[in-house]
């Protein structure tokens, strides 16, 4: 990678890095405050509950001076750390007009803001606060090491990060957005409230409906936070550019798959300082966007220069001419549906590969394969089905004439998997047989040095995941191998044992495992 190039990595991946323990600590927020909404919800049913259930027009009834005075007390409580008192909620307490309803929606309203304003705005101000400094420094510091120290710069304004939070890029200004996520959040869990009352069921049927959108709004934190911290490393750069001269810079896009048209467009595009404009000709131009930019000057010469590319089969990164754009890799690199161009094999090739990886899965099972023995090739069927390969019910092994060997060899394991079952067995099961083949390939890959492409994959993250914080192996590769080892029917009941016999008493730790269980049996997307 070339000078500039990898003082950019670094810069974007602190900053990165940055947000993302940030986000952590966000994220253990939402978890908590989904508890206090879920027992809210059930002191709320509890106590008004009639025989036949809570009914909405029980719960339209007005509260008495009692209730209305233990709401106030809740409204307060909640909203000290704010420094915020809900005026609605005083007006019409004052009025006596206020009903059950109303008052578990205010409640409802406490506990999110206490989320939104303290856990997420305030703390998210304070690490974007910490991002800027650290990219204008950075930038500073990068471009007197290429160009020659000076003693004199300019310290970042306390101010300048606040005037930037409050610039709509994208539309909206990063509170404007955060508070329109917390209000969306709110009418979701009302109408879900509204129909539990109106059908009587018990609240503790919210409860996987609450996680699936409390989950949602998490991501979109996450894509947020990702955008508005990439927005403001930008803007630091830039700051930083004009502090110490620099008149041109230079487009940077990353090179792999993944980059859209619009960013590969504008890869490699030389532009002022003083004439760039966020979202058009400087990065970020959309959310969650990777793109960067470098000083240019007129006298660097980038052909000499590596610039490091992406290899989406493998992941590996390598070097291409500094000068190539992402127009020119993508030509040259990838085929027209943003995959890399791989290397056909024959069939005999693919058979030998066959052989191999038969041989390879021996090492880290004990199950017999029921493999035919016969590799069948066929393109058109593999791209009719969009799969690279699949074991047939009759136990021959369906390839690509492109087939990595990571293919050959998850086939393989279905061989040793599911074969001894006919369909109507093993299809309930199929979301673990997949997740837990697909585990084991990519830990067998990693333990004989065989490259692959490490794709994201749900259930296969979710199981790395529950390994990870229940503990129960202390490698992956050796999880993935005793989860392997069981009979595929048995399978999800043993993970659950070893879940319950290592996760311990941390509440946080048992819910977040019962959700990434849920997850890899197929009850959440």
């Amino acid at each position: 990678m070339s000078f500039w190039e990898t003082r950019q990595a670094e810069m974007y991946q602190a900053g990165e890095m940055r947000v993302n323990q940030y986000f952590t600590r966000l994220e253990k927020a939402f978890n908590q405050t989904k508890r206090e909404l879920q027992k809210t919800i059930e002191a709320f049913y509890f106590r008004y509950v009639k025989e036949n259930g809570l009914s909405y027009a029980e719960a339209q009834k007005r509260l008495d001076k009692e209730e209305l005075g233990e709401l106030k007390d809740f409204i307060a409580l909640a909203m000290q750390n704010i420094g915020k008192y809900n005026q609605t909620v005083n007006n019409m307490s004052i009025k006596a007009r206020i009903t059950r309803y109303q008052a578990l929606e205010a409640e409802v309203d406490a506990i999110l803001r206490q989320l939104y304003a303290v856990d997420y705005q305030a703390m998210a101000e304070e690490t974007m606060r910490e991002v800027y400094e650290e990219s204008y420094y950075r930038t500073w510091y990068n471009i007197d090491q290429y160009r020659g120290f000076h003693a004199a710069f300019s310290k970042v304004e306390p101010r300048t990060v606040e005037t930037l939070l409050e610039y709509p890029f994208n539309g909206a200004n990063f509170s404007s957005r955060l508070w329109k996520q917390k209000d969306h959040l709110q009418t979701q869990l009302m109408e879900s409230l509204t129909t539990m009352m109106i059908q009587g069921r018990h609240p503790s049927t919210l409860a996987k409906d609450f996680a699936k959108k409390m989950q949602s709004k998490k991501f979109d934190a996450y894509r947020l936070l990702h955008t508005e911290s990439s927005f403001l490393m930008s803007e630091a750069t830039h700051a930083g550019y004009k502090e110490d001269g620099v008149e041109k810079y230079q487009i940077l896009a990353t090179l792999d798959s993944k980059t859209c048209g619009v960013c590969g467009e504008l890869d490699g595009d030389v532009h002022e300082v003083d004439k760039a404009v966020v979202g058009v000709n400087m990065p970020p131009f959309h959310p969650l966007c990777r793109c960067t930019d470098t000083p240019y000057y007129d006298d660097m010469d980038l052909s000499d220069m590596p610039r490091a590319a992406r290899d989406p089969e493998t992941g590996k990164t390598y070097d291409v001419p500094g000068d190539m754009t992402y127009k020119e890799w993508k030509e040259q690199f990838l085929n027209d549906t943003g995959s890399s161009k791989k290397k056909k094999r024959s069939k005999t090739e693919l058979q030998a590969a066959g052989e191999e990886a038969l041989a390879l899965t021996e090492k880290y099972s004990t199950r017999e394969s029921k493999w035919s023995g016969r590799i069948v090739v066929d393109d058109n069927k593999c791209r009719k089905e969009h799969i690279a390969g699949r074991k047939l019910w009759n136990c021959d092994i369906l390839l690509k004439s492109t087939a990595v060997d990571k293919t050959v060899i998850h086939e393989q394991l279905h061989a040793r998997s599911g074969s001894y079952m006919n369909p109507i067995t093993i299809i309930p099961h199929s979301n673990m047989e997949e997740a837990s083949v697909e585990l084991l390939a990519q830990e067998i890959c990693r333990a004989e040095g065989i490259p692959f492409q490490d794709s994201l994959n749900v259930r296969v993250d979710a199981l790395r995941k529950i390994n990870a914080i229940a503990g129960i192996y202390e490698k992956d590769l050796d999880f993935a191998v005793a989860l392997f080892a069981k009979d595929i029917r048995r399978r999800y009941q043993w993970l659950e044992r070893q879940v319950e016999k290592h996760s311990g008493e941390h509440l946080e730790d048992q819910e977040q495992l019962r959700e990434l269980l849920d997850l890899v049996k197929g009850m959440k997307k």
